[in-house]
């Protein structure tokens, strides 16, 4: 059996910090990265979404 400790928290903690220090660099990225997300899984155009209130 593995005995291996695994910090599901720490580990998307490191991620998220990790994608906001490129983002904080360069926010063009962010938008890019979003669309590109968008056009693949066929989600809403930042144009035709409307946030729920």
């Amino acid at each position: 059996m593995n005995k291996k400790k695994f910090d599901c928290v720490e580990l998307m903690r490191s991620i998220r910090d990790k994608h906001r220090s490129k983002y904080e660099k360069d926010p063009a990225l962010r938008k890019k990265r979003l669309l590109e997300i968008r056009k693949k899984y066929g989600f809403a155009n930042q144009e035709e979404w409307q946030p729920i209130n």
